[in-house]
């Protein structure tokens, strides 16, 4: 999968969970670089159909996508997120962000580093949070990233899982539209 791109930094495996397999990757996306963006959509592309041929439960990638929108409760919008908010195959893929600052620093703080999950994952997927307590010796909290956590539980309840009809424009009836 990272070979769709030889200009952005990602890491994928493989993870073997409660007898499930997950594709999970993560990701750098550097700034002044946004053709980074519909690469790495197309290693989630790829991903996904690798997913669906190794029956995969789902897919899972974290990391700093330098995106900024305000989908995911950023305070300011930037090419980056406005980029994803087009591109982003919504009927496959949710981001999953926490509720508060992931980048810290005094001239303004932002949400940038969150999760991008398959939406075959939304039941079993926690709400992501950060860790503000955490020493990383990269200047947080004053300035940098802080950790982001999600849970998972592989085991669904049953029931729990409410079916949700999405919006299919392949079958669309335009003329009635």
């Amino acid at each position: 999968i990272s070979k769709c791109s030889k200009n952005i930094d990602t890491v994928w495996g493989m993870l073997c969970w409660s007898g499930k397999r997950y594709i999970i990757g993560n990701v750098y996306l550097k700034l002044d670089y946004l053709s980074g963006v519909k690469e790495f959509i197309g290693m989630l592309d790829k991903a996904y159909n690798l997913g669906k041929k190794h029956q995969c439960a789902g897919i899972i990638t974290m990391g700093d996508f330098n995106a900024r929108h305000n989908i995911w409760n950023d305070s300011v919008n930037n090419k980056y997120g406005k980029c994803f908010e087009e591109c982003l195959d919504w009927s496959k893929f949710g981001v999953n962000a926490p509720s508060s600052s992931t980048f810290l620093s005094k001239n303004g703080s932002s949400l940038i580093d969150f999760f991008i999950t398959s939406n075959d994952l939304d039941y079993n997927l926690g709400t992501p949070f950060t860790d503000y307590k955490a020493i990383l010796y990269s200047g947080a909290p004053v300035r940098g990233h802080v950790p982001v956590t999600i849970t998972i539980n592989p085991r669904c309840p049953q029931g729990a899982r409410k079916s949700e009809k999405k919006l299919d424009l392949s079958s669309m009836n335009w003329d009635d539209w």
